[in-house]
């Protein structure tokens, strides 16, 4: 039964932040953000379109991950290491999640750890592998 519980909060929280972002584009808020990251975007040579999907990215992955594979690029390579960003930048936030947790409680779940090692460890596979069929950004 917490198994069925533990699913259907996950799937809460995926639909409410889900929700969070259409309500931003909707309001063209995003819209807003992204120009305001935009001059940052451009000192770093990214395009500046992408600027919606990785602001939607920092609150909920998916539909962060979407919105970038939507920019029409010359190069996928940008799409790639974006989208690498955001999944590794979410492994970063799971790992400090749980390093809290091991203080509050004194343990973290192994399952947990050896999830996060294999997604770290697959994004690195794709962010090399990707580095390697498109060598120019």
């Amino acid at each position: 039964m917490n198994a069925i519980n533990l699913i259907l909060l996950i799937g809460g929280f995926v639909i409410l932040f889900s929700v969070i972002i259409s309500i931003l584009e909707n309001s063209s808020i995003l819209s807003v953000l992204s120009k305001l990251i935009s001059p940052v975007m451009s000192i770093l040579g990214i395009d500046s379109n992408y600027a919606g999907g990785i602001i939607a990215g920092f609150i909920e992955l998916t539909n962060g991950v979407s919105l970038v594979s939507l920019v029409v690029s010359k190069t996928i390579s940008v799409s790639v290491v974006i989208c690498s960003f955001l999944i590794g930048f979410r492994r970063y936030i799971c790992s400090a999640a749980g390093i809290g947790n091991h203080f509050k409680k004194q343990y973290i779940h192994k399952t947990v750890y050896y999830w996060q090692t294999a997604a770290g460890l697959f994004r690195r596979y794709v962010h090399i592998s990707a580095s390697k069929l498109f060598p120019a950004i």
